[in-house]
């Protein structure tokens, strides 16, 4: 077999083990048993219903389809060497404080739940114009070698399915019909079908 019917091959069984992926977390409850934090991610002017440069917030929650979440009062260990006062009365003082803090945290932020208008916002604040600036980006892009062109069309057509898609959540959940779901998601689907298209091939070794 030659290096270019290993890497369609390759290909072909990537898209259909990806498709099988998508059928299956298109049916279950995705759940994420273990979020790290820190307390400063859960205040009024900082937090995760904002697009953060953290592994989680809650655009990466909605566009991963992450259904629901348990957030870790975790406190790291230390060592004697670290800290003289680790396994001292101060030093479990130390990380019960810090564990209520994280309590504390969170006990703040869900008691100050999101509202759908409020979720509504972070979309068109946050999320749309990321899409939008993305569009406008790829359009000031020219003298594209004729090889790139259908890569660049490719990712034009995948950035508007998404705009696409948030602006048809945002229009539902100001209607308040959770219905209207359906849609988005399917155009969301097209949208990574898109994006699997355009992806470089990943070269396999010669067998």
């Amino acid at each position: 077999m030659s290096s270019d019917e290993s890497i369609r091959q390759e290909r072909g069984d990537e898209a259909a083990l990806i498709e099988r992926a998508r059928a299956i977390h298109g049916k279950i409850l995705s759940i994420d048993s273990h979020i790290d934090f820190a307390p400063g991610d859960l205040t009024d002017a900082r937090n995760y219903t904002e697009r953060l440069e953290t592994q989680f917030d809650l655009a990466k929650m909605i566009e991963g389809d992450l259904k629901a979440l348990f957030f870790s009062i975790y406190v790291g260990q230390t060592r004697e060497t670290q800290n003289p006062e680790a396994f001292k009365a101060s030093g479990y003082e130390r990380a019960h404080k810090l564990a209520v803090e994280k309590f504390e945290a969170v006990r703040h932020f869900t008691n100050g739940q999101m509202t759908l208008k409020e979720l509504v916002e972070v979309i068109d604040r946050s999320i749309l114009p990321e899409f939008t600036a993305a569009q406008a980006r790829i359009k000031k892009l020219q003298r594209v070698p004729y090889a790139q062109a259908s890569l660049l069309a490719g990712a034009n057509e995948y950035l508007t399915l998404r705009e696409e898609s948030w602006r048809a959540r945002s229009a539902g959940l100001r209607r308040k019909s959770l219905g209207t779901m359906r849609p988005p998601d399917e155009t969301e689907r097209a949208s990574l079908e898109v994006l699997d298209r355009i992806r470089p091939a990943v070269p396999v070794a010669a067998q």
